[in-house]
């Protein structure tokens, strides 16, 4: 049961309470993945540390070719921003994908990356945009990349006195082009059974680089290297692209779990990433 509910108005008051309460405490950003969990009785915290309001951690920037985006930046805010819609908008059709309007409004960034699950829609799109992220404690700093930040379902190398601030990445090339879907049981608000990520940069129908990620098929999102390496240089055609998608499938090991079996996933994985390139490619043309 929680005995203390503590609101900082600053920063720096922020990270001495997380330094005070380390694992004693959650850490409340948008609250709809935490008050979840607490309302079914899955965590039990003593100290809950509401940053909701600290306007530091809000907000997406660019600058020197790097986008910016606060760990408080809600879903809503990553749609609406003309930058990201323009340059990275794999990120802008993951945040569309998430729960209803209402999530959209209240969950961060942030905190579906704290939260850990190979299943968050933000994380695919990440990956190909090769992302950092900054923690932040009350004695320092660090980066992190995004590929190293998840450790396995619900944990992260994020320490207990550390608070994610910030996640960055390079502005993608104006040829570059990005795809995202997830499928799950039912139209509307649901947890994926399979997603895909992609970002590719063509010039001529030619792939000159490629990133491919799979959410919630293994016990982190991951990266596809077999795939990618075999697209590079190649002409983005029907042939390429099935040669492509059965790669992916026959490579990608998934997981059963209560949503869904390893079989299905495999499947699904493979019409996904037919799909998405199939896009791509007409996007291109």
């Amino acid at each position: 049961m929680i005995s203390q509910y503590i609101q900082p108005k600053k920063l720096n008051e922020a990270l001495e309470q997380i330094a005070t309460f380390k694992e004693r405490a959650k850490i409340f950003a948008g609250g709809t993945d935490l008050i979840i969990q607490m309302r079914k009785g899955l965590i039990n915290p003593e100290v809950v540390i509401d940053i909701s309001s600290l306007k530091e951690l809000r907000g997406i920037n660019t600058s020197q070719g790097v986008i910016s985006i606060g760990a408080l930046t809600t879903y809503y805010e990553i749609i609406n921003d003309p930058t990201l819609i323009e340059r990275a908008s794999v990120l802008v059709q993951a945040a569309r994908a998430v729960g209803s309007a209402q999530i959209r409004s209240r969950g961060t960034l942030g905190g579906n990356l704290g939260n850990g699950s190979p299943a968050g829609d933000s994380i695919p799109s990440l990956f190909v945009l090769n992302a950092d992220v900054h923690l932040l404690n009350i004695e320092g700093d660090r980066w992190v990349p995004i590929l190293e930040f998840f450790k396995g379902p619900g944990k992260t190398v994020r320490q207990t006195d550390e608070i994610i601030s910030e996640i960055r990445f390079d502005i993608p090339t104006v040829n570059s082009k990005g795809y995202f879907h997830k499928i799950g049981q039912r139209k509307g608000m649901f947890i994926a059974k399979a997603s895909v990520a992609m970002q590719l940069s063509l010039m001529g129908g030619i792939v000159q680089d490629c990133a491919i990620a799979l959410g919630a098929v293994a016990p982190t999102v991951i990266r596809v290297a077999a795939t990618e390496q075999f697209l590079i240089h190649k002409k983005l055609n029907g042939e390429t692209i099935l040669q492509a998608s059965q790669m992916t499938a026959e490579g990608c090991h998934p997981i059963t779990d209560i949503r869904s079996t390893d079989t299905y996933r495999r499947k699904i994985i493979g019409v996904m990433v037919k799909r998405g390139l199939e896009e791509l490619a007409l996007r291109n043309n």
